[in-house]
């Protein structure tokens, strides 16, 4: 079987051949019209173009390695795939395996109070609604369904921001980087590309496959009961009855969420939780993505000054 690191470049091998090359061209071209009209200065300024021409080609090399070698390094893992695979399946597993489980948790939990909540009793000519408090209850699970609606499109974008970049970041980023570093006045703007293409296939996949593995290892021990555990030592009265009272709390909060959730506080840990992996995982990654660029434009430009 063909190593992961051959399989991606032979797919973007010609790409980055086709950009060198139009690169090399540029400065013959340019070198050859000082020759036809006998200007020293363009003759000069191939020589230059050519110069900067090796710089590209040692950048290219140098990306290619690294990305290769964490290409390798992350692979060959149980088949696995490669960093973005994982970080695609795991943020898919999260998706559909527990965000897509909470909102429908949540619309069957808002259906059933608002059928209790509108229930009218008529007893002796009087009607009354014994469970017309559960209306301020579903007001608030209303707006937690809002906010749990904004975290599945969050992860959406993010999923198909990863494919995007797998796809398009070393076979469209990293070769049109190349072709403007041959042209004086875009040299920066190819070096900016070419270095936001390896952050992206390298950096901000990275942060994904670390980050929500740490959340799967957390999420299996992280109850609201184990992370409470040290915080309260109060054995007085009112907390002897608060802890009598709490399994009949509940017991009616599982058989009002059809069974989904052992208590509102494990609930809401676990919404926590996926909110977190909505706003916090992918601020971190575009933050620690931007810093590798801008370190890295400034490290080239101070070797290639």
């Amino acid at each position: 079987m063909a190593g992961c690191t051959f399989v991606l470049f032979g797919s973007i091998w010609a790409n980055i051949f086709i950009a060198m090359l139009l690169s090399l061209i540029v400065a013959a071209l340019i070198y050859m019209v000082g020759n036809l009209i006998r200007k020293q200065e363009y003759i000069e300024f191939s020589k230059g173009e050519l110069y900067n021409f090796f710089i590209t080609g040692a950048l290219v090399l140098s990306f290619a390695a690294i990305i290769g070698f964490a290409t390798e390094l992350s692979c060959p893992q149980a088949n696995q795939g490669d960093m973005f695979t994982q970080a695609l399946v795991k943020i898919s597993t999260i998706l559909y395996g527990s965000v897509y489980t909470t909102l429908k948790n949540l619309f069957q939990i808002m259906l059933e109070i608002s059928t209790l909540s509108n229930m009218v009793v008529q007893y002796g000519g009087v009607k009354f609604n014994p469970f017309g408090g559960l209306r301020y209850f579903y007001t608030s699970l209303n707006v937690v369904s809002y906010i749990m609606e904004s975290v599945f499109a969050s992860l959406y974008i993010q999923m198909v921001a990863l494919m995007v970049f797998k796809e398009i970041a070393l076979t469209i980023m990293f070769p049109i980087g190349i072709f403007l570093r041959a042209l004086p006045m875009t040299r920066d703007a190819g070096t900016f590309m070419m270095v936001l293409a390896f952050s992206l296939y390298t950096v901000y996949p990275y942060i994904y496959v670390v980050t929500l593995g740490a959340y799967d290892q957390i999420q299996q021990s992280a109850t609201y009961d184990n992370l409470t555990r040290d915080f309260y030592h109060n054995t007085g009265a009112v907390y002897g009855a608060y802890k009598a009272f709490q399994p009949v709390e509940n017991g009616l909060f599982w058989g009002l969420t059809f069974a989904n959730y052992s208590s509102i506080r494990n609930m809401f840990l676990e919404l926590g939780g996926q909110l977190v992996i909505a706003l916090v995982i992918p601020a971190i990654a575009i933050l620690l993505t931007t810093a590798m660029v801008s370190s890295m434009m400034k490290f080239i430009k101070e070797v290639t000054a």
